[in-house]
């Protein structure tokens, strides 16, 4: 079965819901979120531009090539929270019309 095709919140909030749970690398957090890497780098920036996220050098690994990590930042937390808030609201608002439809 094919899946519908995400939009841009639906990718973001996904790569927001997955670092709330931990810092990741890039990689990981690409196939956790289903994305390929060019396409996880382009997200990572628009994350990264709009303060969401935030890169942190791996500074305790012995390995130079151990990369970044992606991380959560307190506003992308409260993005998150925010969106969930919205959702509800809208899915109080979706019944009620639905009840109002059926009333009439």
């Amino acid at each position: 079965m094919v899946r519908p095709k995400r939009d841009v919140l639906d990718i973001m909030v996904s790569i927001l819901t997955s670092l709330a749970e931990s810092p990741q690398k890039k990689t990981r957090l690409g196939n956790k979120t289903n994305l390929d890497s060019r396409t996880m780098n382009k997200y990572i920036r628009v994350l990264t531009t709009l303060k969401l996220v935030s890169l942190s050098k791996n500074e305790g690994s012995p390995n130079a090539h151990s990369g970044s990590f992606v991380e959560i930042t307190p506003l992308g937390i409260q993005f998150l929270k925010d969106y969930e808030r919205l959702g509800k609201i809208l899915e109080i608002a979706h019944s009620q019309l639905i009840e109002l439809k059926a009333a009439s």
